[in-house]
């Protein structure tokens, strides 16, 4: 099984040295991350080499040793540190960890298990993400993949065209009307207005509270 954890290192102490007439002092911030990623086993419980193990891995040629005797992973993510954690660093991880398996395992089938949530980016490149997406069209945003407008959508006003279950392409098409805008990704603007219903809601809400049309508004989300 797979886990992961985040501390800081202004975390409180349960305890703490003091003189008779000190207070602790506690830092305003949290301190910089550390990040702490590893497996566990049922058989042997974290994943590593033993003493043995790593005795007879230093016998061999270095160009044949496992790049680390241990599958946990550690860095101190932050501005100027390391990059936070990424599927990909997941995924070099877990060839990693398979590696000291086979040797601390030998002749072993395992099943991983992952502690893989949203917030770690396990989407495809492609993945509907809304974050991904800039209010208008072009830019720096990446080409999400088409979908289908759900029949949970709004109903259409009587003057509306009904969307329910048409395909909404993600991109202009390569014959759009505009040259500049053809195979570029539409943007949050031209996806909620093909959705009709959706996108008179979410401008009425904004006339309402007298702000522009942005991606996260404020005042609406006091609402």
């Amino acid at each position: 099984m797979q886990d992961e954890t985040v501390f800081h290192t202004n975390e409180y102490h349960r305890r703490v040295w003091l003189a008779q007439d000190q207070q602790p002092i506690c830092k305003k911030g949290g301190g910089r991350a550390i990040h702490v990623s590893d497996f566990i086993s049922k058989t042997i419980g974290r994943i590593r080499l033993t003493p043995e193990q790593i005795s007879e891995q230093l016998l061999l040629h270095p160009n044949l040793w496992l790049a680390s005797f241990k599958a946990r992973k550690i860095i101190y993510p932050g501005k100027g540190f390391d990059d936070w954690w990424d599927l990909k660093q997941l995924i070099k991880q877990i060839k990693m960890t398979i590696s000291i398996f086979e040797i601390t395992n030998r002749n072993c089938v395992t099943i991983f298990v992952f502690d893989q949530s949203s917030a770690h980016e396990g989407f495809a490149e492609d993945a509907l993400n809304v974050n991904h997406m800039n209010v208008n069209p072009g830019g720096k945003q990446k080409r999400l993949h088409d979908t289908i407008i759900p029949l949970s959508n709004l109903d259409p006003a009587p003057s509306e065209e009904d969307t329910h279950g048409n395909i909404q392409r993600m991109c202009f098409t390569d014959d759009h009307d505009d040259p500049e805008l053809r195979g570029h990704p539409k943007g949050l603007c031209a996806v909620l207005m093909e959705c009709k219903s959706v996108w008179d809601k979410y401008t009425d809400m904004c006339k309402r509270c007298g702000a522009k049309v942005v991606g996260r508004c404020a005042e609406c989300k006091k609402a």
